[in-house]
């Protein structure tokens, strides 16, 4: 699992740099927080990404608090403390934080998204058009690519758990908007905790529920045909049916670089071995398939008109003939 959270650390002293054992620092509003030690250092571990004000005080010293920190999914945010000396009751001193503009313990290319930021990038609806408008990353047919690398070789990390399809490798890469808090995006030089994916990482974190949010997105498809053809069984249903009548390779319609079907000739012999026996059907599930057109014909059986029952027909679960028809 990836981290999802991150860390803050520092140091705290008095006017003449002098550390300050015993200060307490705390992330307002929540119940994190930490004591400096004998030299003055701190940390506050697993803390949720987002934008925090963190206050030092001690005994005797005027307390300060700094604003609008940014913890970033695993980095750690420094902030350091100098106080005052105090013989009456002041009012806190009040510093904005700002981003370190170098990040000592970041060792890789990374780039983060606050929330403010997913919401202000004006590129559509989809999060994955705010991921590709950052440096090194773009888009293709499936989702994003990073230094030239499909989704298959991009780690994507919801809350510190992958989220990908095993059937074909490829990550979910559609995710709410509404619903993130920070997103982290690696472009190279990351741990092996990642695994073997050699393009990128991608870590969402999320929002963390509170009684009263409610969040949702939602579209809407006028009724109608929801395929390509006249019916799902047409070739012209390129992609269910029309790609699959072919026993060379096809064009290239979505422009990944490859045929969108290898044709049956190809699909036979890479799935039938030297021997010729490596594939198997029927009804036994057992028997081989000898050749191209044996497996075609198995197809087209499997993926027949079911009864010769006609798909665009009225009835309970189709669109009105008008609406079908004008669509």
């Amino acid at each position: 699992m990836a981290q999802s959270v991150g860390k803050v650390a520092g140091r705290v002293t008095d006017a003449n740099g002098e550390p300050l054992p015993g200060a307490n620092v705390v992330l307002v509003g929540t119940r994190q927080g930490g004591t400096t030690g004998v030299n003055g250092e701190y940390f506050i571990l697993l803390v949720t990404p987002g934008a925090y004000d963190v206050r030092g005080s001690l005994v005797g010293y005027q307390g300060v608090t700094r604003t609008q920190v940014e913890v970033l999914v695993d980095r750690t945010a420094t902030v350091d403390f100098q106080l005052n000396e105090s013989d009456v009751a002041l009012d806190d001193i009040v510093v904005t934080a700002d981003l370190d503009p170098v990040q000592m313990d970041v060792s890789f290319a990374q780039q983060a998204l606050t929330q403010d930021q997913v919401e202000g990038i004006p590129l559509g609806p989809r999060l994955r058009d705010q991921v590709a408008s950052q440096v090194g990353v773009d888009t293709d047919a499936w989702g994003i690519q990073i230094r030239g690398e499909n989704s298959q070789n991009i780690s994507y990390n919801v809350d510190g758990v992958t989220s990908s399809d095993n059937r074909q490798s490829r990550a979910y890469s559609s995710f709410s908007k509404t619903a993130i808090k920070q997103v982290q995006i690696l472009t190279g030089g990351f741990t092996a905790e990642h695994g073997s994916k050699r393009g990128g990482v991608v870590n969402f974190v999320t929002k963390e529920p509170r009684s009263w949010f409610v969040a949702a997105d939602a579209t809407h498809n006028a009724a109608g045909k929801k395929h390509f053809g006249p019916d799902v069984y047409s070739e012209e249903n390129w992609w269910d049916v029309g790609r699959f009548q072919n026993f060379s390779p096809t064009a290239d319609t979505n422009g990944d670089g490859d045929p969108d079907f290898i044709g049956w000739s190809q699909e036979w012999a890479n799935r039938s071995g030297d021997d010729g026996l490596g594939w198997t059907g029927g009804l036994s599930g057992t028997d081989p398939i000898r050749t191209p057109e044996q497996a075609k014909g198995i197809w087209d059986w499997q993926h027949r008109s079911y009864d010769g029952v006609d798909p665009m027909a009225d009835g309970m679960f189709n669109a009105p003939a008008a609406d079908r028809d004008s669509d």
